[in-house]
């Protein structure tokens, strides 16, 4: 997500609330915001990552053992 549409999303959601206690108000408020959207974008597949997961678990070929 990029940083204007993070942006927006708060804003949106603070102008429901108008007032805050405090700033811990806001703070909480806040991380209950980016914890929502993380748990969104690991959600998500992105495409190619299998691929490099394979990769990964490949044993490295014997030339780049060997300095």
């Amino acid at each position: 997500m990029r940083f204007e549409r993070l942006a927006k999303e708060i804003k949106r959601r603070v102008k429901v609330i108008e007032v805050f206690l405090d700033e811990g108000s806001v703070e909480r408020l806040l991380y209950l915001i980016l914890k929502e959207l993380n748990e969104r974008l690991n959600l998500r597949r992105l495409s190619g990552f299998n691929e490099i997961e394979l990769e990964d678990s490949m044993p490295l070929p014997e030339k780049f053992l060997h300095n």
